[in-house]
């Protein structure tokens, strides 16, 4: 049934829907709000890249490391422990003369003289042994301590480790005509190493380390065979033809005397049964170790720096020294040839 509309009773005009407004942006709220959104974006930017930044420097030391391993010596870091290691075999690029040259090589053999040079400092308390006095003339096992010049005893952890080992003995008789290099170990509170005195008299002690806080240091301590030496000692004489012999290894040193103050070259062949010696292995960290003494100034001990080798089966090894005096010196050149240490005096003149 249709509903009807009352007569008389008037009709209400239906309501309008209400429009929200739309927003209208001046030019000045348009820049506020640009300016807004790329803060955001700067904000946003920075955040997602700052965690990588770790990373980064990582690859950076991690770059900067591989190519270290490229120069003639480096300084590998474990914690406080600082290894100094003679580089001594010359990668692909260096045998074709990439990217080395004479100068480079030159320098770096020149930086590790200025930091392997060392003039010896008197021991006195800093070195003490249990027993300094021999009867017999024999090896004989050396047991001491060591000491900073503040009286604290230096034990494996307070020394870096140079060139494989934390000390490096060297012993000399005082006219020269003995010669070994050893390598102390610590155990039991004390250094301990088997040392051949075979003459009787004066011998002398280096020993050269690298405390971790503090650069290299040389001590000289005497040791006594029977009696003292006396009078002035009868040093070796020059060297025919510069050639020493041991066992069935002859070796030959050819001098570069570049002058005192400058690199002068010492060149070693090695040669058995009249042909190069092709069994040279790696010896504290080098293909070969050269220790230099000046006569009548035994207070000086003197590490030849090696030259980058190409090819040690050719028995060919270059040696870097600075002489800062003239005089006649002895080289100890050590050479480990098969599974042997040889040693080959031989002593010259340098004006």
């Amino acid at each position: 049934m249709k509903k009807s509309t009352p007569k008389n009773q008037p009709v209400l005009p239906e309501k309008p829907q209400s429009k929200i407004p739309a927003m209208k942006l001046n030019s000045t709220n348009q820049v506020i709000l640009a300016a807004i959104v790329v803060l955001l974006i700067f904000i946003v930017a920075v955040m997602s890249s700052s965690p990588k930044q770790p990373q980064q420097q990582a690859t950076g030391d991690t770059q900067q490391s591989a190519t270290s391993t490229q120069t003639a010596s480096q300084e590998s870091r474990s914690g406080q422990q600082v290894a100094r290691i003679s580089i001594t075999r010359s990668d692909a690029a260096q045998a074709q003369g990439v990217g080395t040259t004479g100068g480079n090589v030159a320098s770096t053999v020149m930086a590790d003289i200025a930091r392997d040079a060392a003039v010896a400092i008197p021991a006195g308390s800093r070195v003490k042994f249990k027993i300094d006095s021999f009867k017999k003339l024999a090896v004989q096992p050396l047991k001491f301590n060591v000491y900073d010049e503040y009286g604290k005893e230096l034990t494996p952890d307070f020394l870096q480790t140079v060139n494989e080992h934390k000390l490096h003995m060297f012993v000399v008789s005082s006219n020269l005509s003995e010669y070994s290099r050893v390598f102390p170990e610590y155990g039991n509170g004390t250094w301990n190493v088997n040392v051949n005195l075979p003459n009787p008299g004066t011998y002398y002690a280096y020993v050269e380390m690298a405390p971790v806080k503090g650069g290299n240091t040389l001590l000289r301590s005497e040791l006594t065979v029977r009696e003292a030496s006396k009078g002035t000692p009868s040093y070796p004489a020059l060297t025919p033809n510069n050639l020493a012999i041991s066992g069935n290894v002859s070796a030959v040193m050819n001098l570069t005397d570049a002058g005192l103050e400058n690199l002068s070259t010492l060149m070693f062949s090695l040669t058995r049964d009249g042909k190069n010696v092709n069994d040279v292995r790696p010896y504290v960290g080098a293909f070969g170790s050269v220790t230099l003494f000046r006569h009548e100034d035994l207070m000086s001990c003197t590490n030849a720096s090696p030259f980058p080798v190409i090819d040690e089966s050719k028995g060919i090894f270059d040696f870097g020294a600075k002489f800062q005096k003239a005089g006649r010196y002895t080289a100890f050149a050590e050479f480990k040839v098969g599974d042997k240490v040889m040693v080959f005096p031989i002593s010259f003149d340098v004006q």
